[in-house]
């Protein structure tokens, strides 16, 4: 499994390559300072990345303006922030510009882990201290999403970041109805993909703490 790790500091890579070579999985791991190097580099190598991590605060351009750029070379590549800022506004604005996952740098090794596996398995990771400080949103009529209460219930789920097989299980159901569900969902709220469908439920206010 080929990963694409982008960050300025040696030592918190060499962190990371560590931990994922404590991972289930063989990793071989392609580092860059800088987006720019980063987006050469594949080129150079003709590499396909199962996974891009990226950090925002980098020299020349910042991670949150190359997600575009990322996304455009390796639209099917899993992209993943790693930053010590996590603000709920950049946490949005990832997610909304393709990103499927956002981790905290001071989250520990096996939450990290976790997250990664999570991501791998198609799900999207957003920080719980982010979930919990969604704010409450204005009442709104039943049915006003245009989702079934199931679907609303498979929703709160990805937003999570919960996989379709934990998904089932929490609602004991099927893996062929969850992916039913998450078909409607696309479909229902205009979306092309998960992420899509998860940033526009929170931006909405159709899924939050606690629901």
């Amino acid at each position: 499994m080929n990963v694409l790790l982008v960050d300025d500091h040696p030592l918190f890579r060499d962190g990371l390559r560590s931990l994922l070579e404590r991972m289930e999985m063989k990793f071989r791991i392609l580092e860059a300072e800088s987006c720019e190097a980063a987006l050469e580099q594949p080129q150079n190598d003709a590499v396909e990345f199962d996974l891009i991590l990226l950090d925002l605060a980098l020299p020349g351009m910042n991670g949150l303006d190359a997600i575009a750029r990322f996304r455009g070379r390796f639209p099917t590549t899993p992209l993943v922030i790693v930053s010590a800022s996590y603000e709920a506004s950049q946490v949005k604005v990832a997610i909304g510009r393709g990103a499927q996952g956002f981790i905290p740098k001071s989250t520990p090794a096996a939450v990290l882990m976790s997250a990664l596996r999570l991501i791998f398995s198609g799900g999207v990771y957003i920080p719980p201290t982010v979930m919990h400080a969604e704010p409450e949103p204005a009442p709104r009529a039943a049915g006003a999403s245009g989702l079934t209460g199931a679907q609303e219930r498979v929703l709160a789920l990805m937003a999570r970041g919960q996989s379709n097989k934990v998904i089932g299980q929490a609602l004991a159901i099927s893996d062929n109805t969850v992916r039913a569900h998450v078909s409607a969902i696309l479909r229902t709220l205009n979306a092309t993909n998960r992420t899509e469908a998860v940033r526009f439920a929170l931006e909405q206010g159709l899924v939050h703490d606690g629901e």
